[in-house]
């Protein structure tokens, strides 16, 4: 019985080697082609869920910890950019300047609270997922670190609203 090769790769019980024939288009006749066909065994379907919402969880740990990592960058530019403000003020720098000097920090400012929003919604997605692998009873490496990034996470928001 002749197959397609798509039928015999995606089908196939089957593991060994085939000759397979291609019709050419626009040609007369057929290649053979030798081709080794390895199955690998896939995970169940269940299993398949459990390593996506894992990997799901790994994503949105290091989510939280790439924002937390923004945030703190923005609080030190916003500190940085304040102080050449007051050193300029100090100074008695050209008005210009200084009116432009004032611009920058304020848009420092301004992606402060954009940054804690995408935080919020970070911490939130994370904690959801984490919940997920809870009621299913899973444990491991990856839980562990998404439970101390909630807890780091938490403990910024309280020492920020303090």
């Amino acid at each position: 019985k002749s197959r397609d090769a798509r039928d015999l790769i995606f089908n196939s019980p089957s593991v060994g080697t085939f000759i397979v024939s291609f019709q050419r288009p626009h040609r007369v006749g057929t290649v053979n082609c030798e081709v080794l066909l390895i199955r690998k065994t896939s995970p169940l379907p269940d299993q398949k869920v459990k390593m996506a919402t894992v990997r799901n969880l790994k994503i949105k740990t290091s989510t939280c910890k790439r924002v937390v990592k923004e945030l703190h960058s923005y609080e030190k530019e916003v500190e940085r950019e304040a102080a050449k403000t007051a050193d300029m003020k100090e100074k008695g720098a050209d008005p210009y300047d200084l009116k432009q000097q004032e611009n920058v920090l304020a848009e420092s400012r301004m992606m402060i609270p954009d940054c804690r929003k995408r935080l919020e919604s970070a911490l939130a997605e994370l904690k959801a997922a984490l919940t997920e692998l809870e009621e299913e009873n899973q444990e491991g490496q990856e839980i562990e670190d998404a439970r101390s990034t909630i807890a780091d996470v938490e403990k910024l928001f309280q020492t920020t609203e303090a």
